[in-house]
């Protein structure tokens, strides 16, 4: 979808007057008649350009957001990379910021300051955030699978059944797209709400349902993305 223009409007006639004399008047009654028509169709072409350019706008304005969004998780992850520290376990005493360590075979990003870097465990700890944690891979699948975090399952077979991790960290994304026709697919929340809702087994029943998830706590659980 593309800026549209408009030209502008014809202009319209001289409009008659009640001190004219029958015959002028009537001629410019007839002209002004004429143009209506010309003026109705150019004002349904100028609100089609209207409401076309008020979408580009707003998609515009969507673009520009999720660019400077996708600028600050390079930031972030650059930032922590260059303020690398090493393994957590081999920490101890404070840690102010910036640094990034690696935990439980992810790697970290500190948000505030610590006294006592031992007191803070990434993955349990708000003073962390992960920075990999992202979907980055796809799997296809044809039989029942237990999912991890961080990958995109693509369901092609029937009667598969996809059982989402029972452990989170926030920010963990995971999702699923059926590929194959609808026949007995399911998804296993287990005990994770999904946006606050005890969902647990749901056997999908929408065609090429696609749908991206995110692990916020354990009262929201996942969230949509």
């Amino acid at each position: 979808m593309t800026v549209q223009h408009f030209d502008g409007f014809t202009p319209l006639p001289q409009y008659p007057t009640p001190e004219m004399d029958d015959g002028p008047y009537g001629e410019l009654a007839l002209k002004t008649t004429q143009a209506y028509p010309v003026m109705i169709d150019e004002m349904t072409t100028a609100a089609a350009v209207i409401e076309n350019n008020a979408e580009v706008s707003q998609q515009q304005a969507q673009r520009a957001v999720d660019a400077a969004t996708d600028a600050a998780q390079v930031q972030d992850i650059v930032l922590g990379a260059a303020n690398f520290k090493g393994n957590y376990a081999d920490l101890a005493g404070a840690l102010p910021m910036p640094a990034s360590v690696k935990h439980a075979g992810r790697f970290w990003m500190l948000t505030r300051n610590l006294a006592n870097v031992a007191a803070d465990v990434p993955g349990v700890s708000t003073a962390w955030t992960s920075l990999d944690s992202g979907q980055v891979v796809t799997q296809k699948i044809t039989a029942n699978t237990t999912g991890i975090a961080g990958v995109k399952y693509l369901i092609a077979g029937p009667g598969v059944t996809l059982t989402l991790p029972a452990a989170w960290n926030k920010g963990d994304r995971i999702g699923y797209q059926l590929v194959a026709p609808v026949n007995g697919q399911k998804i296993n929340f287990g005990a994770t709400p999904v946006m606050g809702n005890a969902l647990g087994l749901v056997e999908i029943d929408v065609p090429r349902v696609n749908d991206n998830w995110q692990y916020e706590d354990n009262t929201l659980g996942l969230i949509a993305q």
